[in-house]
């Protein structure tokens, strides 16, 4: 049963959006709000207070946490936990008229919780209501209408050879549309990147080796593949800045030692078998030890490769993580292995079927596969090598 109490328990929802200088801050929001339940009678606790991070977004709901996170604890239970929400705005609520009317909708009607904003404020009834989607039509508006005139801008800064990309490994902004400047430590490393590739490296070896010397991305994250392709292929590196399909020769340092070996660097992009991990290529194809296979030395799934003639037979399972560069240790072992070793295990054991088996751990280090039956109960120990007792002994139970 409610208690009047309970019935005095408001939220807010606050967000702010970079765009717009003329909004309160966060903590001007919330002080007017909780000044405005204080004289409606109502208690904000310190729970029901929901705050995005600065410069989110209002067009979609899906990237708001809080406001997530809100709809959330008021669909938690019946009655709500709190009965009215206090807004700043209702462009603070969102600034799509769809995803507006929706949540507006599970709110009043499903949880029975009034909306009110302090800075609009609508009289009672279907009149108010019409003043409400008014504003909600006007928010959007302006929302894309803002889209569209950034937009505008930074396609005519991008015609005056305007900097206004984020800067790229090895360069830093100047600010003000200014020329990038040189990072010394890393185009160093986008030095090395361009030579070792240049002789013959693949980008996960590339990318191995950088991680080792603890070299980390702009991101401060470890190299794998992908980053290290995006870096070779960049003609940034060669004076070409790129903005959403305009191109234009920019006038930041550029070093002669890269723009030397850019076109080379691409036409060996066209001739590699395998853009990852080496020789082979992944496979989109599926296998029944798929998803079973793992990495000993990390717990990754293997994938499963194949060399260029695309046979299954001469294919092979790596680890993901080796392959796109990701720790040192290669961990594979060919399909036609793997089979043999882990059919003729089933063979032996004939009350052990594909269903029973929860995992297969490729431990490089001891020579083996470790086979895993359900619930991690036994495990049992598959040599690598022929021997004439292979598999028939369990190993010890597997440690929790």
């Amino acid at each position: 049963m409610e208690t009047n109490e309970s019935k005095n328990i408001a939220a807010a929802y606050i967000r702010v959006s970079t765009n717009d200088q003329t909004e309160l801050s966060p903590d001007a929001q919330l002080r007017v709000i909780r000044e405005a339940a204080k004289a409606d009678g109502f208690q904000i606790p310190e729970d029901f207070i929901f705050i995005e991070k600065r410069g989110i977004s209002g067009r979609h709901a899906d990237n708001r946490p809080e406001f997530q996170r809100m709809i959330a604890v008021a669909k938690s239970q019946k009655p709500a936990p709190f009965h009215r929400l206090y807004l700043w705005k209702f462009s603070r609520f969102a600034r799509n008229q769809d995803e507006s009317t929706f949540y507006k909708s599970i709110l009043r009607k499903k949880c029975g919780v009034d909306i009110k904003s302090i800075s609009e404020p609508v009289m009672e009834g279907m009149f108010g209501r019409l003043i409400e989607t008014i504003i909600e039509w006007f928010d959007e508006y302006y929302s894309i209408n803002l889209s569209e005139e950034v937009l505008r801008g930074m396609t005519e800064k991008a015609l005056r050879h305007g900097y206004q990309t984020s800067p790229c490994f090895g360069y830093a902004a100047a600010g003000g549309g200014k020329p990038f400047l040189i990072v010394e430590s890393e185009i160093q490393a986008v030095e090395y990147m361009f030579q070792v590739f240049h002789d013959g490296a693949s980008p996960a070896a590339i990318a191995r080796e950088l991680n080792a010397r603890q070299i980390r991305t702009k991101r401060n994250r470890p190299f794998d593949g992908r980053a290290v392709r995006r870096i070779l292929q960049n003609p940034f590196y060669t004076g070409t800045v790129s903005w959403n399909g305009y191109h234009f020769q920019g006038t930041h340092e550029v070093r002669e030692s890269l723009a030397a070996l850019f076109e080379d660097n691409q036409k060996r992009f066209c001739t590699l078998n395998c853009p990852g991990a080496g020789t082979g290529v992944a496979s989109a194809g599926t296998h029944w030890l798929l998803g079973l296979l793992t990495c000993g030395y990390c717990g990754t799934p293997l994938s499963l490769c194949r060399s260029a003639n695309h046979s299954q037979e001469t294919g092979y399972f790596q680890c993901r993580k080796y392959a796109k560069g990701l720790h040192k240790g290669s961990c594979s072992i060919s399909v036609k292995k793997a089979e043999r070793v882990i059919l003729a295990f089933l063979g032996q054991n004939p009350s052990i079927t594909r269903s029973h088996i929860t995992r297969i751990v490729l431990d490089r280090r001891e020579g083996c596969l470790l086979l895993y039956t359900e619930s991690d109960s036994q495990v049992y120990s598959l040599p690598l090598k022929e021997r004439s007792d292979a598999a028939r002994q369990p190993a010890s139970p597997a440690e929790s």
